[in-house]
């Protein structure tokens, strides 16, 4: 916006007190026109302000959208996390109910070892017992009074 001044000669004699009015007109103009030039100089600043700040906003934008797909990648993750953490707590239960039930077999290995070679042309595997009774029960029987074949190793 530029200012613009009309100056009009009249070339009448004036009375001292029309001259002083002119003289006062002549301050004011002066006065504006120092105004509107601060004010152009404000706005350029202020609309070099607004420039600076939409390229800030842009920025943020393209950070805020960065930063949006690495949460969704993230929550991705985690799901991905959570299904593997329950399989394994699947697994790890699994595994400690069938250690609980290999327990008494696993109190036999001070006394039972196995040998898979072949011993005296015979094939194995081999299963030696050390240091312990061994009773044998068939399947069949059904009272106390069977018979039942002890050995002492």
């Amino acid at each position: 916006m530029r200012a613009g001044f009309l100056i009009v000669v009249i070339t009448i004699s004036a009375s001292a007190q029309t001259r002083e009015e002119i003289a006062t007109l002549k301050a004011q103009v002066a006065g504006l026109q120092s105004l509107v030039a601060s004010l152009q100089t404000s706005n350029t600043t202020l609309q070099s302000q607004i420039g600076s700040l939409q390229g800030q906003v842009g920025s943020l934008q393209t950070s805020n959208a960065t930063l949006q797909s690495q949460v969704g990648s993230l929550q991705t993750n985690d799901t991905t996390l959570q299904t593997g953490d329950t399989a394994l707590r699947t697994q790890v239960t699994a595994l400690q109910n069938q250690l609980t039930m290999a327990q008494p077999v696993l109190g036999l290995a001070p006394f039972v070892s196995v040998d898979p070679n072949p011993e005296n042309g015979v094939i194995g595997p081999y299963i030696t017992f050390k240091g312990a009774n061994i009773h044998i029960r068939s399947k069949l029987e059904r009272s106390r009074a069977c018979v039942r074949m002890i050995a002492r190793v």
